[in-house]
């Protein structure tokens, strides 16, 4: 399953980080969808303005207007609203802290060159990215509120909100502007587009009209026509009971069996809750076994029972169950097999200390990246 819907910004279609070939290089391989530009990318964290500069926003950090917002306070607010409904919508809270990553680039991820969205707009929208119903971000529909780009079908970009698809995806250093495709054609490798979304069935685009929404009680089933997903918080889930069939309901919460017949094979519990995959019920959120949550600087092993230490910096590390390598201690991440600090805006960087995806290192410090219309240097 996608580790990002791509609503999110969107989640989307998974993209590679955006660096300059020439600077320091984020070498995580877990990247962003679009969070906040629509389909291919979000982001969440802290970030401070700049200004001028060919590819970023020619009003700095600008303030305001009705909201009272800045630009980075209204990029930072959608990003981190697109990554907690994902991370809730998908069963996945243990995304959030990587998804989040991704506000080191506002106010720019939002409001960079030829990005259209205004203060306003965002601020307006931002309840509609916290409370989309769960079966529009797993089916990855794009929020209507959040305008697109003015840049076309293959035009230099750094950001998704830049381009007219809400799609920037490509090379290792600038991205290019992909197009979408329409109703009716194959969305395997592309993203559908506005007012239609992807059928994970067929792989294939249909109009929003063919989702339609039940109540909670009521059957639904996103595998068979019609569509019928859920309202709201509820999922579309497996009943307990022999031969019993999807029906809309809440997210189980702790001590309930985990909830399936979610789409792409994942689990989901309630919030404050995650799966425990050796008994497959949910159990309070970092909890390991019968006993009590691990610490912020530990973590609950593959076997379910056992709480052990968090990688530090320059320790190897890796996914828990996948190669039994220990997860990094925050605010390290895992790039290239080692846990390393990821510079944030304005952070002193090299060819040893790294900036975190959307920024690259200019002169020394970590600034979001540059990619102008006719592919010059940044």
């Amino acid at each position: 399953m996608r580790l990002y819907p791509a609503w999110l910004f969107a989640a989307c279609v998974i993209l590679p980080a955006c660096h300059e070939s020439s600077g320091a290089t984020d070498a995580s391989s877990a990247t962003a969808g679009n969070v906040g530009g629509g389909r291919g990318g979000t982001g969440g964290g802290s970030g401070t303005a700049t200004g001028g500069g060919a590819g970023h926003s020619s009003q700095g950090d600008a303030g305001s207007g009705q909201s009272g917002m800045t630009q980075t306070e209204a990029c930072q607010a959608a990003v981190t609203a697109q990554c907690e409904r994902s991370a809730f919508c998908l069963g996945n809270q243990a995304m959030l802290p990587d998804c989040l990553r991704i506000t080191k680039a506002c106010p720019d991820y939002y409001f960079s060159a030829d990005s259209t969205r205004t203060i306003a707009e965002v601020a307006a929208c931002l309840d509609t990215l916290a409370t989309a119903p769960c079966t529009d971000v797993v089916a990855n529909l794009y929020p209507s509120c959040l305008s697109r780009g003015k840049r076309s079908e293959g035009a230099a970009c750094a950001f998704p909100s830049q381009c007219q698809s809400g799609v920037c995806s490509g090379g290792s250093a600038c991205s290019t502007c992909r197009a979408n495709v329409a109703p009716g054609q194959s969305c395997s490798t592309a993203a559908c587009q506005e007012g239609s979304f992807c059928d994970r069935n067929t792989w294939t685009c249909l109009e929003n009209s063919a989702l339609t929404h039940a109540t909670q009680g009521q059957p639904c089933s996103l595998s068979i026509k019609p569509l019928v997903g859920c309202g709201g918080d509820l999922f579309c889930l497996q009943g307990s009971a022999a031969g019993a069939g999807t029906t809309c309901m809440p997210a189980p919460g702790a001590g309930q069996p985990c909830g399936s017949g979610v789409p792409g094979g994942s689990t989901v519990c309630a919030k404050g809750t995650a799966c425990n995959s050796q008994s497959n019920t949910c159990a309070l959120l970092g909890a390991c076994g019968a006993g009590a949550p691990c610490g912020d600087a530990s973590y609950c092993k593959a076997d379910g029972q056992t709480c052990a230490a968090r990688a530090s910096v320059g320790e190897a590390c890796g996914d828990p169950i996948s190669s039994s390598l220990a997860p990094c201690l925050a605010p390290a991440i895992c790039s290239s097999g080692r846990c390393s600090l990821m510079g944030g805006k304005g952070d002193t960087c090299d060819a040893t200390h790294a900036c975190d995806r959307f920024l690259s290192c200019v002169g020394g410090t970590c600034q979001p990246l540059s990619c102008p219309v006719d592919g010059g240097a940044g």
